[in-house]
């Protein structure tokens, strides 16, 4: 016999954690043009880490096919097109 309780689904499900979609200009930047994601506390202003930040521009990068440089500044992260 197992010591396991069973419960009814509905207690134990999790809550939703995704963020907003992004709206970076990612599209529209060209080689040498950067931009900055506000950073507080070493989150977003919708809650995103600064690794998530990272990994998304790591997406963004390579579904455009280009590259990206995430670097941390005085305002929050900058994201640049170096190639």
């Amino acid at each position: 016999m197992s010591s396991y309780r069973i419960v009814p689904a509905m207690h134990v499900l999790r809550q939703n954690n995704r963020y907003p979609k992004l709206d970076w200009p990612v599209d529209q930047l060209q080689v040498g043009e950067a931009f900055i994601v506000p950073t507080d506390n070493g989150k977003d202003p919708d809650g995103r880490p600064e690794a998530y930040i990272r990994v998304c521009a790591d997406k963004c990068a390579v579904r455009l096919g280009i590259k990206l440089s995430c670097r941390k500044v005085d305002d929050g992260m900058a994201i640049s097109r170096v190639a």
